[in-house]
């Protein structure tokens, strides 16, 4: 089943100088499906994930998510699908004078307007396997770089999405101990349930335990797709 489709897609560089832009491209993500990026380009390729994020808009053509097009014109419109893309990147933060228990509920807190929302018992135990368990009242501000990164992890991963977009996981997994593992594990039981996957990576531990198509990158063009 289709999850994403881009029809005659177009990204502009967000900087001058910085890539090519993406497209125009007509591309068709299935749900479950895995997809690694090869690009020339870490420019083209962050803009891309940006896009299938929801963070980038296009100037042209049109984006379906879930058999529903989306409108770019008014960013509440697009709420209901953000919900259910993770995304870990390098602009992914943490809210700084929130704690990390605060930042893994704000999703659903705003979303089931909830204020005494609290983790339930797979969140938590999500807490436990990237080991942020015994960190949750704390804020990003007091932590260090591997635990805020696991948090981030945790975060994205406890939206249930539809779609996870991962640019370098292995610079998420800083925290000492098997946390790529963990990651890995996670990831295939989520696609197991029907989750897609898209990553870039340059981590062959990572990229070798999927099956997943390539989407090349080149001058801002999506060149081919294959297994």
């Amino acid at each position: 089943m289709a999850l994403v489709e881009l029809k005659d897609y177009v990204l502009k560089p967000e900087k001058a100088g910085k890539g090519k832009g993406i497209g125009p491209l007509t591309l068709v993500l299935e749900a479950g499906g895995v997809y690694q990026i090869r690009t020339d380009s870490a420019n083209d390729a962050h803009l891309f994930f940006k896009g299938l994020a929801t963070l980038a808009y296009p100037v042209s053509g049109s984006y379906r998510y879930h058999g529903e097009t989306l409108f770019f014109s008014d960013y509440r419109r697009l709420l209901n699908a953000k919900k259910t893309i993770g995304y870990l990147a390098a602009d992914t933060a943490l809210i700084s004078n929130r704690s990390v228990r605060e930042n893994l509920l704000l999703g659903q807190a705003y979303f089931e307007n909830n204020l005494t929302a609290q983790l339930d018992a797979e969140i938590f135990d999500l807490c436990t396997a990237f080991g942020i368990d015994a960190i949750l009242d704390q804020r990003p501000t007091n932590l260090g770089a591997p635990d805020i990164k696991s948090a981030m992890m945790v975060r994205e991963i406890a939206k249930k999405p539809r779609i996870m977009l991962l640019e370098y996981p292995e610079e998420f997994c800083l925290s000492e101990g098997n946390t790529l593992e963990v990651l890995i594990e996670t990831l295939k039981m989520k696609q197991d349930l029907g989750m897609a996957l898209v990553f870039l990576t340059y981590e062959e531990d990572f990229s070798r335990c999927f099956q997943a198509k390539i989407i090349e990158i080149h001058e801002g063009r999506v060149t081919e797709i294959r297994e």
